[in-house]
């Protein structure tokens, strides 16, 4: 597996949730502010990389811990769902 794309996977949903809004509101005060759509891109995008990377590691990360710790607490029994779509 490459690194990088294991860690944009690691990433993948606190990128999906800042490179849109957060992403096209830069975009836009760059724009206005006459700088280059290229220019414009090399920020943006670096900058939704680095938002998505500490969202990961300041939110998400801390929550799923939170999760796992409580789903072990009640017995770690699956939904009667999961254990039907996993056979167990």
């Amino acid at each position: 597996m490459n690194p990088v794309t294991l860690w944009l996977g690691a990433i993948s949903y606190p990128l999906y949730l800042v490179h849109r809004e957060p992403g096209y509101a830069l975009l836009d005060w760059l724009y206005a502010h006459h700088v280059s759509h290229w220019l414009s891109l090399g920020i943006a995008v670096p900058l939704a990389l680095l938002a998505g990377y500490v969202l990961s590691i300041a939110v998400e990360r801390p929550a799923m811990r939170l999760l796992r710790s409580w789903y072990r607490a009640r017995g770690g029994h699956a939904h009667p769902v999961a254990r039907t779509l996993t056979g167990t």
